[in-house]
């Protein structure tokens, strides 16, 4: 189509504008980083899964191994343990939590409101039922610590700033103090706490070192609580300051840290209940108390 020399002279000079009015709907193919022989080729470019295309984007191959753990093992026990079979024409039981309706007995009982939960219990999530789709997994853990030795001096959230850090490998967040407590001289604004999110595979490598490394060390942890559990799958608990020096990275490098301190955990879990939330829990190692 590009019979002149004239023509092919603005075509190598200027290739990002004829590309950009020869496929205006994609991008510039000179943006995408080709060469003006590739752009004038009759071959196309390369699909983006092709490894000699310039698209192609590597990804893992495979798995962390706390989470291959989850997938390949933990994720069919818990189908197993929480898969509920029903039987055609078996009575379902009543559920506790379930929304208490009028039989119809008598003609008062139309257009009336549903009857409250006995003993003025509040109304929580019904337990779904467990398919492969649904099965409980980690979303996301919260590890928090609080410094009271920054109320009088900010810099010693530095240094649990720093270990707080070097045991995630992420930035930790501040937070700062909602109200103002005269008795314990803390004004509001003022940081006193440090928060870090951890999801995806940064959640459950940092629960596996917890399991492997940090709370074989700890004599006097005899399992989490019993009664942790917030009711609709949240698993929360505290781990003294001694638990802070035991992991690796704070293990070689002591010295550099002037003040540790205890921390909590919450593992936000998919599941909508506690005993589900236990259950993925202790699978993933965390050993429980006997109530």
């Amino acid at each position: 189509m590009l019979n002149s020399g004239a023509a092919r002279f603005n075509l190598l000079s200027r290739p990002v504008t004829l590309a950009k009015t020869a496929t205006s709907s994609r991008p510039c193919l000179a943006c995408r980083g080709l060469t003006t022989k590739q752009i004038l080729s009759k071959r196309p470019p390369l699909p983006a899964s092709w490894p000699d295309s310039i698209h192609y984007e590597p990804r893992e191959l495979f798995r962390p191994r706390y989470e291959e753990f989850y997938h390949e093992v933990l994720a069919q026990d818990l189908m197993t343990m929480q898969f509920d079979c029903e039987l055609p024409g078996e009575e379902k039981p009543r559920r506790q939590n379930e929304i208490r309706t009028w039989d119809g007995s008598s003609p008062y009982h139309k257009n009336r409101s549903n009857r409250p939960l006995r003993g003025k219990k509040v109304f929580k999530p019904l337990p779904e039922k467990r398919t492969f789709a649904n099965i409980p997994k980690v979303e996301s853990v919260f590890v928090h610590t609080m410094v009271k030795e920054a109320v009088l001096d900010k810099t010693k959230l530095s240094s649990v700033y720093m270990a707080l850090q070097a045991m995630t490998g992420r930035k930790p967040e501040v937070l700062e103090a909602k109200t103002s407590v005269n008795p314990w001289k803390l004004r509001e604004g003022q940081p006193v706490a440090l928060q870090v999110k951890l999801t995806g595979s940064a959640a459950t490598d940092f629960l596996g070192t917890v399991v492997e490394s940090v709370l074989p060390q700890l004599k006097d942890f005899s399992g989490l609580p019993a009664s942790t559990g917030d009711g609709t799958g949240n698993i929360a608990f505290g781990l003294p300051k001694e638990a802070m020096s035991r992991f690796n990275e704070i293990e070689a490098n002591y010295e550099n840290y002037t003040l540790l301190q205890g921390f909590h955990i919450i593992i936000n879990t998919s599941a909508t209940n506690d005993n589900d939330a236990k259950q993925l829990v202790s699978g993933l190692g965390f050993p429980f108390q006997r109530k």
